[in-house]
């Protein structure tokens, strides 16, 4: 699924990326809640599996490259989704691992403070669904973190 993500997420202005973005977040939304990990066989190898997928996203949008080695990371707007679809369908223990969960709120960071308007609102809008989360734990750190910046936002910007 991240190699799909990888091959769509830095595609601009194609008729059906909406879609296969769709269907990639759906996807991932499905492996991200499978029963694997609460199965007391399988369930550290799942989360594991789960930190691996999580941990290549966060490294499509820092160093993604194609074979002419032209830049191709994934645009803001569809890591933040895949993120957001660890964030609120994953076990806890998945994303709250620090070394995921720093460049998860720093990637929400950079968006808040994107110039582009609708990377801002769709970050807003994605925002408030990790802050309503029913795991504490897990949407804790967010509003720690973002809290203050969306705040700011909200309030200085017309």
């Amino acid at each position: 699924t991240t190699g799909v993500l990888e091959e769509i997420g830095g595609r601009q202005n194609s008729n059906n990326t909406a879609s296969e973005l769709s269907g990639v977040l759906h996807c991932l939304m499905a492996v991200a809640s499978h029963p694997y990990s609460t199965h007391q066989l399988t369930s550290q190898q799942w989360r594991t599996l789960l930190q691996s997928a999580l941990a290549k996203i966060i490294d499509l949008a820092k160093t993604g490259t194609d074979e002419a080695g032209d830049d191709s990371r994934l645009d803001e707007v569809t890591m933040m989704m895949a993120i957001a679809v660890f964030v609120l369908h994953a076990p806890a223990e998945v994303v709250l691992a620090p070394n995921l969960q720093y460049p998860c709120t720093n990637h929400f960071r950079r968006c808040i403070q994107a110039d582009d308007i609708q990377t801002r609102l769709k970050c807003v809008q994605t925002l408030r669904t990790i802050f309503g989360h029913t795991d504490m734990s897990v949407c804790t750190g967010y509003i720690h973190s973002l809290g203050p910046r969306l705040l700011d936002l909200l309030h200085s910007r017309p």
